[in-house]
């Protein structure tokens, strides 16, 4: 984080997994342009003075920590964004906002589904109890606004499943009490934390992990991901992020690797 003018300027890496999250980040930053680092796609634009880069970094946790570790080398971030699409497991409807400072990797034993929670599987990017009031206070300035979403604050799952199954969702909800399942979310956390770099995670329900779910995500992606990263832009116009980078407490991080 740097000051410029009397105004803070912080620089954001936000990863985009799908060609598709790619570009509909791009429209809503109004940012055409792409560029290449090494494997990665990016493009770069600013943001109520706040550098912004998003990278393109393919689907799957190895891709995206190389994506991340890629980036922060570059552009040296002040924090990380995962985004991009997810499955609901709790209820919360398509086109909902899940942003989360936690993160379980539940695909860790190699047999498939788990049938319990070990503590190697949480990954707690390190923000306290105050990320809450901060996220709720954003909410309610944005009430009044229909073409803004509110954010719902939980916990992303994640494994290299596709979660269509009802005793597969019900298992991920009951041992990990999580909101929202993706391929993602672990590996950009682990990225940015090895990096000493706060991460969190902001992704638009896409289908409800039951056994439309493909069918759903075909039908409801575009939409989602519009809704999704217009609310993002927001979130960093709004000045919200900076707030965040303040709340973040390294020595609270959970992660065993």
């Amino acid at each position: 984080m740097r000051i410029r003018n009397r105004v803070y300027v912080m620089r954001l890496l936000i990863n985009c997994p799908l060609n598709i999250e790619f570009t509909k980040a791009q429209e809503a930053a109004c940012s055409p342009s792409h560029f290449r680092y090494l494997h990665f796609i990016y493009t770069r634009t600013t943001i109520n003075t706040h550098e912004v880069m998003f990278i393109k970094s393919g689907i799957g946790k190895v891709r995206a920590n190389a994506a991340i570790l890629a980036g922060a080398h570059f552009f040296h971030p002040d924090i990380i964004f995962d985004t991009g699409s997810c499955g609901s497991l709790s209820g919360n409807p398509v086109g909902s906002i899940i942003i989360s400072h936690t993160t379980y990797e539940y695909d860790l034993s190699g047999f498939g589904m788990p049938d319990k929670k070990s503590r190697i599987m949480k990954i707690h990017s390190g923000f306290d109890h105050r990320f809450h009031d901060i996220i709720n206070t954003y909410n309610q300035r944005i009430k009044e606004n229909s073409n803004k979403k509110e954010f719902f604050i939980g916990i992303q799952a994640c494994g290299e499943f596709i979660i269509k199954e009802i005793n597969d969702k019900m298992n991920l909800r009951t041992l990990f009490n999580a909101d929202a399942c993706n391929w993602e979310s672990a590996g950009v956390f682990i990225g940015a934390l090895t990096q000493q770099i706060p991460c969190i995670s902001i992704r638009g329900i896409s289908d409800l992990a039951d056994e439309h779910a493909f069918i759903d995500f075909k039908k409801n992606i575009n939409n989602t991901l519009s809704l999704l990263y217009r609310n993002i832009i927001d979130f960093i116009d709004q000045g919200i992020i900076l707030k965040v980078k303040q709340i973040w407490c390294p020595d609270i991080i959970e992660m065993c690797i």
